[in-house]
Parts: structure tokens; sequence; C-alpha cells
């Protein structure tokens, strides 16, 4: 019998099997019967409740740890009392990808960067690439020298809620680039600094939903 390590609440996200597949839902876990069915909330597609019927065939995914876990489940049945949820049928395979927290995904972000010698007058720039652990941002002021340290402000979405992030970084590398309309900017890498615990599960769970619609 699939073992399904997920506890309650958990985030997922769903897509349709066969048709629609574009379409991205969410939903958490209520509970589950071994070998029998699970139970969710009703998905939800962006804010709105999403149209599910008896018999649909849904991919599921969610994160656990460093793994992002899969497997298609059927629409057993779409109950409305006593509120809305939806009962799923137990999977026979479960397929698990490992996560490097070096995983980088590709985003537009914008972003506040303050460095140490001007804290008041902060200066915009946008996040290109983001991982667990680290940013490449572009923006037109100069951020400074290759290991010293900005201060980032940016957010995130995680199971459908946003996140601020706040941290301390190091910048790793940087170069200017020339702009299509003439202007001079900066590339720049930098890698985070430690970061409160509730910041931290934000910051890697937006990577790990990000990879898991992208490799959908």
């Amino acid at each position: 019998m699939t073992n399904l390590n997920i506890p309650h609440g958990t985030s997922l996200n769903l897509q349709f099997a066969h048709v629609n597949r574009h379409r991205r839902m969410r939903a958490r876990l209520i509970g589950f019967l071994e070998g029998e069915g699970l139970i969710i909330t009703a998905p939800l597609e962006g804010n709105l409740p999403a149209s599910v019927v008896e018999n649909d065939e849904l991919v599921v995914r969610y994160v656990s740890g460093k793994h992002i876990y899969a497997f298609r489940s059927g629409v057993l049945k779409v109950a409305v009392t006593p509120y809305r949820h939806v009962h799923l049928s137990w999977p026979t395979v479960i397929d698990q990808t490992v996560v490097r927290n070096a995983e980088r995904v590709t985003v537009t972000l914008p972003a506040i960067v303050r460095r140490p010698d001007r804290a008041s007058d902060p200066e915009q720039a946008t996040i290109h690439d983001l991982s667990a652990t680290g940013a490449m941002l572009r923006g037109s002021a100069d951020p400074g020298p290759e290991d010293g340290t900005l201060e980032l402000e940016f957010e995130v979405v995680f199971a459908g809620q946003p996140s601020g992030i706040r941290t301390q970084a190091t910048i790793r590398s940087r170069r200017e680039i020339l702009q299509p309309d003439g202007s001079k900017a900066y590339q720049y890498g930098v890698r985070f600094g430690p970061m409160d615990e509730q910041q931290a599960l934000y910051l890697r769970g937006f990577v790990l939903e990000t990879l898991i619609l992208r490799r959908t």
C-alpha cells in the first residue's frame, strides 16, 4: 500500500491530469483514511472557487522538507455540507523529487535595496533569479563592492498567502551592464544572511511552489 506521509493542513497544488492542464488550483489537506482516500478543502483557482466534479482526475503536488511529492487522484465526491470539501481517491504511486537549497527559479520581483552608507535612501531593484539562499538582482543604483552588505526587502506568496522578506545580504558578484536605452545598470548576485524561521519557510515554500508549477 502507498504510504502517504503528509500532515493535516498541508498546502496542495492541483491541476487536471488530462484536460485544461494549464489551470492551477490550490487546496489544503483536511485528513485521510489510509488506503481509502483523502479529504481536501474546496479548491481555489486564484481567489475564486474552482470547478471540479466527480470523476475528474487530478495531479496533486505538495512540498515536504526538501522534497516535492506528486501523485494522481480521482475526485470521488464534491460535498457542500456542512462546508465545501472534496473527497479524493487514494494514490497508487507517489513520485518524489529532491530539491537542493541552491535550486533557483526565474522570477520578476520588485525589491527595495538599502546600502549601509545610504540606509535612509533606499533604491529600487528587480530580482530576476531566486533561491532559498540567494538572488540575482538588477537595478540602476550601484550596490557597492563585492563582499559588501545590503539590506533587501521583497514579497513572496506561499500557499496563497503573501509574506514580506527582509534580510541582510552579502554581494558575491557584480557587473555593469548597458541597457537598450543606453543607460547603465548593475547586475549583482547576493547571498542571504540568517533570517527568522517564518521568513525562511515562506521563501523556501515560494521557490518550491514555483518549481512545481514550472515542472508541469
